[in-house]
């Protein structure tokens, strides 16, 4: 694998890797938007024990929504983290490759 590949594809996982983090932070987006503007809403028309139900049911959604956007933040940290880890050790293996003779 030749330096520009290398450098290639360490850039292209950090791309990768950035799309996740920004699509897991509108996630967090939408499931804040559900808990502030949805609930406002209900509050202010909805009365009883069905708007009770309805408001926890919401309130779960919105939690299981905030830990998957948590998990793909998780995941692109990873990946970047093994990204910098498979740049470093692919860069000095060529380094290596580079220096190394032959008798």
């Amino acid at each position: 694998m030749t330096k520009y590949q290398i450098e290639c594809n360490y850039r292209l996982a950090l791309k990768r890797a950035d799309e996740l983090f920004e699509t897991a932070r509108n996630i967090m987006k939408v499931s804040e938007n559900i808990s502030n503007d949805v609930m406002a809403g209900l509050e202010a028309d909805w009365h009883g024990n069905s708007a009770t139900d309805y408001k926890r049911k919401l309130n779960l959604f919105s939690a299981k929504v905030e830990c998957e956007a948590k998990k793909l933040e998780n995941i692109a940290n990873t990946i970047r983290r093994v990204a910098k880890r498979t740049y470093d050790t692919e860069m000095q293996s060529l380094e290596i490759s580079r220096k190394r003779t032959y008798k």
